[in-house]
């Protein structure tokens, strides 16, 4: 069964603060493995309209790397970032950094909406399709929440 995007527009503090459209969108990966940071570096690479920006394995580094040339989406794998230290991080600061958590297993509605609460817009499978995640990076450049449908997040 295939993932699907739905979009709210988003309700926290920082929706507040105008988000800077850029004519090239800078993309940043969170995520343990190097063959899936090439895979979405090549994602990236190959799209009008995006950059790559850089991955990490840690969330210290990423947050070092946030610091000296923030991205514009940053995607998280949920194993690297559990409880949402860095995801709450990022959005604290005034980079305009979406943050979308690649989910390692189905998503249930409360951790979804915790790491929106802590500063998400974007929950989706970590094994979603190209397609997926190139729209969940468009939605939350919006500024509007992306995930999962909720008939996935069981």
């Amino acid at each position: 069964m295939r993932s699907t995007i739905v979009t709210a527009p988003r309700c926290s503090a920082a929706s507040r603060h105008p988000r800077p459209v850029p004519d090239q969108v800078r993309v940043a990966l969170l995520d343990s493995a190097a063959i899936y940071h090439r895979g979405v570096e090549l994602l990236v690479d190959t799209t009008d309209g995006l950059e790559w920006a850089g991955a990490t394995t840690s969330p210290s580094d990423m947050l070092s790397l946030c610091e000296f040339a923030p991205p514009h989406v940053l995607l998280v794998d949920s194993a690297l970032d559990p409880e949402f230290q860095l995801t709450r991080l990022v959005s604290a600061r005034r980079w305009w950094t979406a943050v979308v958590v690649l989910a390692r297993t189905p998503a249930d509605r409360a951790q979804a909406a915790r790491a929106r609460q802590d500063g998400a817009l974007g929950w989706i499978d970590r094994d979603c399709a190209t397609g997926e995640l190139l729209a969940a990076i468009r939605t939350t450049l919006a500024g509007e929440i992306a995930e999962i449908s909720p008939a996935r997040a069981c």
